[in-house]
């Protein structure tokens, strides 16, 4: 009888090692036909998987075009998504005294969402260069902008180059209601010194109070500007009425009309003043 740690091995084992020994070649092809049998599984999963992509690609494109052509009129689309460049409407030369007299554009910003920004405003007279005004335009925007007291000789034309504007996009209508911020009661004084004064008054019926607001004064005779001033309020708070007046220095003609143009930027919050304690915030807080 054998001892127990010399046992022979079984002999299922031993036939199953001699299987494998016979047929070691056979089995190797056949886990490589196997491994080549997955990767044409692969394949093939992924050129359906490309077919379909490609084919879903061209129904959408498909379906984009017929939409583009039936429903929507995609060239009206760009045409109010492009930014237009702004548009300088008017620009005269008002003559004053001595010689000298004052520059006065109107600008147009005929954007629908595009806000101008840090718009550069470069005047001329003749080959002159003059200071340039910073200026913004919101969308559907006409500000006024002018260069003062300037020095002119008969005959010399005045021009405006606009440059070093960004755009910026906007969206929706985030604009403060400042619609009830008015200029009225314009009242001229001929005085008998050659000048003439303009009282009026700047009335604040809005829910906000306003670090500063510039106000651009403009007199009109027909469509032609005859004067224009520039003032700057400070402090004027909700609720206020305050008087205010410019000076002229010489006779103005026969004034048909007078505006103001308010130039407050309404995207902006720094403009307001803090409310008092015991107000209530416009904005509900």
């Amino acid at each position: 009888m054998p001892e127990a740690g010399n046992r022979e091995p079984a002999l299922w084992k031993l036939a199953l090692a001699e299987y494998f020994v016979r047929r070691k070649e056979l089995l190797r092809r056949v886990v490589v036909f196997l491994f080549f049998l997955c990767d044409v599984a692969i394949l093939a999963g992924l050129w359906v998987t490309y077919i379909n992509y490609s084919a879903g690609v061209a129904q959408h494109a498909a379906l984009e075009e017929k939409l583009n052509t039936d429903y929507v009129d995609i060239a009206s689309y760009r045409a109010s998504h492009k930014v237009l460049p702004l548009e300088v409407v008017q620009i005269e030369f008002v003559g004053g005294a001595e010689g000298y007299g004052d520059i006065v554009a109107v600008l147009r910003n005929p954007n629908e969402q595009w806000i101008a920004e840090n718009v550069q405003v470069q005047f001329f007279i003749g080959a002159a260069r003059l200071p340039a005004v910073t200026t913004f335009l919101l969308p559907m925007e006409t500000r006024i902008v002018a260069s003062f007291r300037q020095q002119f000789k008969k005959g010399e034309v005045p021009r405006v180059e606009l440059s070093s504007l960004s755009w910026q996009r906007m969206q929706g209508d985030p604009r403060l209601n400042v619609s009830s911020l008015t200029v009225q009661g314009y009242r001229y004084i001929s005085s008998g010194n050659g000048a003439t004064r303009l009282d009026f008054e700047v009335a604040n019926a809005t829910p906000y109070s306003f670090w500063v607001v510039p106000v651009t004064i403009v007199a009109w005779q027909g469509q032609h500007i005859a004067a224009a001033y520039r003032i700057t309020l400070e402090q004027l708070t909700s609720g206020e009425r305050r008087a205010a007046s410019v000076v002229w220095q010489e006779l103005l003609p026969q004034i048909t009309r007078t505006t103001a143009d308010i130039a407050l930027n309404t995207l902006d919050p720094n403009i307001l003043m803090p409310l008092p304690a015991e107000a209530v915030s416009p904005f509900g807080d």
